[in-house]
């Protein structure tokens, strides 16, 4: 049966948030969890070890573990974090950037994580062969953590008032929820093995069990993705599936 997974969580959140969501995560019916902090070094509500201690609980409840490394890692600091997280000697890793593969390959079984730029097949054959086989002052020093105020994200809009961007960190993310929930049967057609879905501050556990019940077939896919819209902390959007601009929203009757 097609798994769930959920990825890291990309949001800067109070310590005893996250506690408490990876409480909720570790009673749902997700298979794999992805955990670890993947767009800033300088967030520090979790450490390396509240982030292990979560994967025990998890994994103890029966969940597939994966730790995440940085997608971008600008200090000396950062590469020995990535030194001791890539050697943790029991999760799997997923390697958000080149140096992490480099430190993986040969050496430990890993996932290549969405943050790699993969733009060749060559590329992509190289990846697939290896999974199967004085510190900078950036100008974010002064960001003042201000992301932790913005649980999914701080909206940037237009001139005209449309949104356009969630902002989050360094990171830039799409205004709108990229949600294949209505194309699952035709993912599971497609030979996919797992669907990753992303954390957000609110009903993710309500999501996650949209998801694992259209898996099931104990739910439709076309009302469940209905069902779930008003769910999520923006729009939906699916049009990259469909061949059309990524901001619309369609469904196969509509193609």
């Amino acid at each position: 049966m097609l798994k769930l997974a959920l990825g890291p969580l990309l949001y800067y959140w109070p310590r005893e948030k996250v506690m408490a969501f990876y409480e909720e995560v570790a009673a749902s019916p997700v298979d794999i969890v992805y955990l670890g902090e993947t767009v800033c070094s300088r967030r520090h509500e979790m450490r390396a070890a509240d982030w292990l201690a979560l994967g025990a609980m998890l994994e103890a409840e029966g969940k597939q573990v994966v730790m995440s490394t940085l997608a971008l890692i600008e200090s000396s600091a950062d590469v020995t974090a990535l030194r001791r997280l890539t050697a943790n000697g029991h999760f799997t890793v997923e390697a958000s950037d080149m140096g992490a593969v480099q430190l993986l390959s040969g050496q430990a079984p890993f996932v290549a994580g969405p943050h790699l730029n993969i733009y060749n097949p060559p590329t992509l054959a190289l990846l697939a062969g290896l999974l199967h086989g004085a510190e900078p002052q950036p100008a974010k020093d002064d960001c003042r953590f201000s992301c932790i105020e913005h649980p999914d994200g701080l909206v940037m809009r237009t001139r005209e008032q449309e949104d356009f961007l969630f902002l989050n960190g360094i990171q830039s993310q799409s205004a709108l929820v990229y949600n294949l929930l209505g194309e699952l049967g035709r993912l599971c057609e497609l030979g996919v093995d797992v669907v990753r879905l992303s954390p957000q501050s609110q009903h993710m556990g309500k999501i996650i069990g949209a998801f694992d019940a259209v898996r099931r077939g104990a739910a439709p896919a076309a009302a469940s993705a209905r069902m779930v819209s008003p769910l999520l902390p923006a729009p939906a959007c699916n049009g990259y599936w469909y061949g059309k601009p990524g901001l619309e929203h369609l469904t196969e009757a509509a193609v």
